[in-house]
C-alpha cells in the first residue's frame, strides 16, 4: 500500500514491504515476518538488520530468548530521506571536483589519430 511512497523516500522495495509489515503488525519475530512475506528467511534477517542500520525498526534481544523487530515511528523516514539528499548533494560535489580532468582525458584519448592498415 506504501511500497512506492517508501521506496521514493530510500528503500529498496524489499525494505519497504518488510517495514510495512512491521508498521501494520506490531513488534515481530523475524519468523513471523517471513512468513507474512514471499522473500526466503535469510533475506529476511538480512533486511531486518539493514533496517536496523537504517534506525527505521529497533531490535530487542533478551538472553534466551528470539530477537523481536519492532519498526521506529514513521517520522524517521524523513531522516533517511535527508540523509540520501545529502549524499547525493555530495556525490555532485565530487563530480563537479573532477570533471575537468575526465573530459581533459576524454578528449586527449578521442582526439588521437586512428592507424589502419
Amino acid at each position: 500500500m506504501y511500497e512506492k511512497s517508501l521506496e521514493q523516500a530510500g528503500l529498496t522495495p524489499e525494505q519497504a514491504q518488510i517495514y510495512e509489515v512491521l508498521l501494520k503488525n506490531g513488534p515481530l519475530k523475524a519468523g513471523k515476518v517471513h512468513q507474512k512475506t514471499p522473500y526466503k528467511r535469510g533475506l529476511t534477517y538480512k533486511i531486518l538488520e539493514d533496517l536496523v542500520k537504517m534506525g527505521l525498526v529497533e531490535k530487542s534481544e533478551e538472553p534466551g530468548k528470539v530477537a523481536v523487530f519492532s519498526p521506529a515511528h514513521p517520522l524517521k523516514l524523513r531522516d533517511v530521506a535527508k540523509e540520501r539528499e545529502q549524499k547525493a548533494r555530495d556525490a555532485q560535489v565530487a563530480l563537479d571536483g573532477v570533471l575537468g580532468q575526465l573530459s581533459s582525458d576524454y578528449n586527449l584519448t578521442i582526439g588521437k589519430p586512428g592507424v589502419e592498415f
